[in-house]
């Protein structure tokens, strides 16, 4: 699909371990799937949805749940550049995964450039169960930066937990 086309996959609905890659002005929308995991299989896994371009758009408006992988340096990276956006509107909870080694694992959700957003408007929970300094230990983080913008609840109505939370001056 190019130049502002629409994939409606409303058939899946597991979509646990997969990377999404969207551009273009496409739509992809996921209307079935409900949760997501990142499912890592073994150390130093990472999966990406990297949505870029004006009017492109990861719709997972439908998802309630995210949860990170559960080895080692298991990471989930959620971008938008340049104006795409992904839609997470019914998301409530981003958590680490509750078992395996929580050394080096992070859930980055960055969005970058005039127009990117990420929608987390019904978000009440973040949290990353080993974030720190150890040397061992990353954090995860929401970073809007250069005109990108996070939507979140109003302000207090979601509880990070090891979650580090950016905007520069341009961002929100």
């Amino acid at each position: 699909l190019a130049q502002g086309g629409t994939a409606d996959v409303p058939l899946l609905d597991n979509i646990e371990g997969a990377g999404f890659e969207v551009a273009g002005g496409v739509t992809l929308s996921l209307p079935s799937a409900s949760s997501y995991d990142q499912a890592s299989t073994g150390n130093g896994q990472f999966r990406y949805w990297k949505v870029s371009g004006p009017n492109s758009r990861l719709d997972l408006s439908q998802l309630t749940r995210i949860t990170g992988g559960t080895h080692y340096n298991s990471r989930l990276f959620l971008e938008t550049w340049a104006g795409g956006t992904i839609d997470l509107s019914q998301v409530t909870t981003i958590a680490d995964a509750a078992t395996g080694d929580t050394r080096y694992r992070s859930m980055e959700l960055v969005t970058e450039g005039v127009g990117g957003r990420i929608d987390l408007s019904s978000l009440t929970e973040f949290s990353d169960r080993n974030a720190g300094g150890t040397g061992v230990d990353l954090s995860s983080a929401l970073t809007a930066r250069f005109g990108g913008e996070i939507i979140l609840p109003a302000t207090g109505a979601t509880t990070f937990q090891g979650v580090t939370l950016t905007a520069d001056t341009q961002g929100r």
